[in-house]
Formats: structure tokens, C-alpha cells, sequence
């Protein structure tokens, strides 16, 4: 077969195939950059495709993994307050959670004060079947002492200016309780405590 019959036979086949003419150069490089565009789009949308599916995961374990993963261990409890309170302050004076008197421990119960332009401090305490104990304080400097009576009789007597305690109140009634300051100091403060049975 000639070179002239093989053209021949190559344009026929071309024609039987939609009229194909042979691609030029031009023709060629555009087809090129065609085939470039597609795959780089195709890229483009595997790669969207992939940073959807991807965020689709991180979702669904940020949803799921409360449910799946066990609770973590509760830590320590710390109470916000002291579990025990201490008593406040009386008079300028920190006073003791606790006083020994004839090696009997009683434990604060209940304190009140007022200002010693008012001269005396008048207190009902409440019956008990234990015995309780009375304390007082009067602000630092205050001159003169303080006498303590108890049912109309007086229980106690002691310098102003600190704190003192150690008269018996004993079980039974409610008794009437007075304290009063010798030389009051407006300005300044009596304070009393009541200290019963010891509870912690």
C-alpha cells in the first residue's frame, strides 16, 4: 500500500469517526489546558469534599463524646465557710471557741453587745439542763471593772478592759443576766458570751 492510499484510508477512517481532522498545534495546547482545568477542578472538589466530611466528623465527636466518655471523678470538696464558725469578735476581742472552768470544757454559744453609754447589758438565757458559763469583755482602756449579777444577786467581779469569764449559770430556768461597767466610756463596748456543754 502506497503512502498515498494509507492517507486515504486514514481520512476515511476519520470521517467514519464524526469528520476528525487532525489536531493541530494550537489545537492541541487548548485541549491540553482543557484536560489541566478539569483535573484541577476535580481537585478542587475532592478537596471541598474531603474538609466537609472532615468538619461532619469533628462535629459529631464534639456532640457524641460527652455521652460516650465517662464522667470525670468529682474533685475534693472545699467548703466555702470554716465548717466550724468562730465566735466573733467582743468587745475588740477575739474570743475563745472554748473555756475550761474546774477542768469542765464548754464550747461558745451565744454572744450579744452593746455600747457602754448604756450601762449595763441586760441578757435572758435560756433554761438549760447542762450548766452553762458566762464571759465578758469590755473595750481595751475602759477604767473601773464590771460586776456580773444573776437573778438579782452578783455572780462576778472583774477588771474593764479584758476579757473574763468563769461565772456558772446553774441548770434549770431561765435566769436574768446584767453586767455592768463601774466607770462607762461612751465610745466604747460591753460585750457578754454564754458558753455551754461542749459539742465538738
Amino acid at each position: 500500500m502506497s503512502g498515498q492510499d494509507l492517507r486515504d484510508t486514514l481520512r476515511r477512517e476519520a470521517d467514519a469517526l464524526g469528520g476528525t481532522e487532525p489536531l493541530g498545534t494550537q489545537d492541541r495546547m487548548e485541549a491540553v489546558a482543557v484536560r489541566v482545568r478539569s483535573g484541577a477542578a476535580r481537585r478542587r472538589a475532592a478537596g471541598a469534599t474531603a474538609l466537609v466530611v472532615v468538619a461532619a466528623v469533628a462535629v459529631t465527636g464534639f456532640v457524641l463524646a460527652p455521652a460516650i466518655l465517662p464522667d470525670p471523678a468529682p474533685g475534693p470538696f472545699v467548703p466555702e465557710e470554716p465548717m466550724v464558725q468562730a465566735p466573733p469578735r467582743l468587745a475588740g476581742f477575739r474570743i475563745p471557741p472554748k473555756v475550761r472552768v474546774h477542768a469542765v470544757v464548754y464550747s461558745y454559744s451565744r454572744g450579744e453587745q452593746v455600747d457602754q453609754n448604756r450601762r449595763i447589758l441586760r441578757v435572758a438565757v435560756a433554761g438549760s439542763r447542762h450548766r452553762q458559763v458566762l464571759a465578758w469583755a469590755t473595750s481595751p482602756g475602759t477604767p473601773g471593772r464590771v460586776v456580773v449579777s444573776v437573778d438579782g444577786e452578783v455572780a462576778g467581779r472583774g477588771p474593764a478592759g479584758v476579757f473574763g469569764y468563769g461565772v456558772p449559770l446553774a441548770p434549770g430556768p431561765t435566769h436574768l443576766v446584767v453586767f455592768r461597767v463601774t466607770r462607762p466610756q461612751p465610745g466604747k463596748s460591753l460585750g457578754m458570751a454564754i458558753y455551754g456543754p461542749e459539742t465538738f
